[in-house]
């Protein structure tokens, strides 16, 4: 395809520019599609809030495929990103007296879960000797409450 279409063009004698931005426009859809057609079985921030959003939605996790083909591949660095997981216990509570009345919650637990409201985030609070498995709850539960306080539960 590549090089009928390189003698096509020649051939017709386009101009430097008009070639240029034709190849730039294929190669980055079929660079696009490319990437959309890769299925990994990582878990990133995205395939993950897809699963989430899928289960709390319809009690379903979806394949990976299903996942990897739903995931955002642009992310735009001026989105304000509403979930922080690992973040410092003076960023997740605005006062002290916010750090005393959610603790008893999470006692038993390697990880606290809290929302900032001046600061519009839920924070995932790891304690030490938090394993994967925790971090994993702990998401969870972040990309849960989010999506309560999104819709007003």
């Amino acid at each position: 395809l590549g090089t009928g279409l390189s003698i096509f063009i020649t051939k017709r004698n386009p101009s430097l520019v008009t070639s240029f931005a034709l190849l730039s426009c294929g190669y980055l859809l079929s660079s696009y599609h490319e990437v959309r057609s890769v299925v990994l079985n990582t878990l990133n921030r995205a395939r993950f809030t897809v699963a989430v959003d899928s289960f709390i939605k319809t009690g379903y996790v979806p394949s990976l495929k299903e996942g990897n083909s739903q995931e955002t591949i642009f992310i735009h660095p001026w989105r304000h990103e509403p979930v922080s997981i690992g973040s410092r216990f003076g960023e997740a509570f605005q006062e002290p007296v916010s750090f005393v009345a959610t603790r008893p919650l999470f006692e038993d637990e390697r990880y606290m879960v809290t929302y900032n409201p001046t600061k519009d985030k839920v924070y995932a609070l790891l304690k030490d000797h938090a394993k994967p498995d925790d971090i994993l709850k702990a998401a969870f539960h972040v990309s849960s409450c989010l999506r309560c306080s999104n819709f007003g539960f």
